[in-house]
Formats: C-alpha cells, structure tokens, sequence
C-alpha cells in the first residue's frame, strides 16, 4: 500500500527527536527540502535521513531542512501521483493496518488497552509509514507475538526499547510495506498517556475507538484529522 518513498530509519517511540531552529519560509532552506523529497520519491535516497543528507553537503546546520519540512512536499509528491481520493485511500490502508493489529491482540488475549501514538495518529505517514503501537498488558511478549503470528502477520522480531521508564519489550515486524512497532507498556510501570516514552515529549495518541472512527471517516472520502 505504500506509495514509492522511502521510511525513516528510526528506533524512538514516534515523536520527533530534535527540533530545528530554521523557519519554513526560508525559500533556501525549502528549496533543498524540496529536493530530498523528490529524491526520496524517486528511489534515490534509503531514509530521510539520507535524503537530507545528500542534498545538504557542505550546508551549514542553520541552513538545513528538518524531516518535517521534508515530509510536506513528500505529502505533495505522493497526493500528485495518486490523487487526491488516492492519497486518502493510502492514508485509510496504513491506518487499517494499525486497526488490524489492534484487533488481533484483543481478540487473543481479550481487552488489552492499545493505542496508537506519533504521526500516524495524525494521518501523517509520507516518508515514514511506520506505526507505533502500545499494549497496555502484564501478558509476555512471547504471547503478543503468537497471537499476531495466528492472525497471519509475519513472525515479528524481538527487542527491547531503552526509555524513562526502564526497559520495555517491542515486537518489529513489515505488514504490506508498512513498518510495525509494537511496544508492551506492563499498566503500574507505564502510564497511559501522550507522551513519548524515550524524551517524555507530547506526542499525538489514538485508542481502537478514536482510529476506528478516523478509518471510517476516511472511507467515506472525508478527513478527520
């Protein structure tokens, strides 16, 4: 479902790590996040990161474009190529996928909490489809994963994420080009709210009912976000 563009290569818990003391509307500073995006678009960059990096040699920090600013004109790119009723029904396929994820675990293993947090909970997923997700659970990881895997999901792969609170599990795995994090939150260790569990920063959050919601809206050609 993912469009041709490349994903951030990124291990924190969704939200933006460092912030950029550069305007938007410093036409120079547009101009190379303009060209990154068409890169990325094109192939010829792995990450954002590395777009950025290509197109900004030798250009002082001040001068360079933040992932944000790249991801605008990705989002201008994307809705080009496929429309705008195309570029909705990209968006709702991401989303879908969060739902689908949301519902294998709950119905394995009954009604765990789940939330959806970072950009994705935005709608934002140019350049970086990947979702980020938590489960309120004291239930192993081991047992999130089989029942993923029973669902038809890929065998997802084991680590850990470092964070304020100690050290969480997380299930990674790839459905449909789209980068899944699955991060087990034990309720008492980890508190159910926006905020990023590595820098402690507000970031946006979504639970089944709200995504469900946006998911519909979005099939019915609207846009909720």
């Amino acid at each position: 479902v993912v469009p041709r563009c490349a994903r951030i290569d990124a291990s924190r818990d969704g939200g933006e790590i460092y912030t950029r003391l550069v305007s938007r509307l410093d036409p120079a500073v547009d101009a190379l996040a303009a060209r990154a995006a068409r890169l990325l678009h094109a192939g010829g960059a792995a990450s954002i990161d590395a777009a950025i990096d290509l197109v900004c040699r030798g250009v002082p920090r001040a001068g360079v474009p933040s992932r944000n600013q790249v991801r605008r004109h990705l989002r201008g790119l994307s809705e080009e190529a496929l429309g705008a009723e195309g570029y909705q029904q990209w968006r709702g396929e991401v989303l879908q996928i969060a739902a689908a994820v949301i519902e294998a675990v709950q119905q394995g293993l009954g009604a765990v909490p789940m939330r959806l947090c970072g950009r994705a909970a935005r709608g934002w997923v140019d350049g970086d489809p990947r979702l980020h997700l938590r489960a309120f659970t004291k239930a192993r990881i081991g047992a999130i994963a089989a029942v993923l895997v029973a669902a038809g999901f890929e065998e997802p792969q084991f680590d850990t994420l470092v964070c304020r609170v100690g050290r969480l599990d997380r299930l990674r795995f790839e459905h449909e080009g789209v980068e899944v994090d699955l991060v087990r939150c034990p309720p008492g260790q980890v508190r159910d709210e926006p905020r990023d569990l590595v820098s402690g920063a507000a970031l946006p959050m979504l639970d089944e009912v709200e995504l469900g919601r946006c998911v519909d809206r979005l099939a019915e050609g609207g846009d909720p976000f």
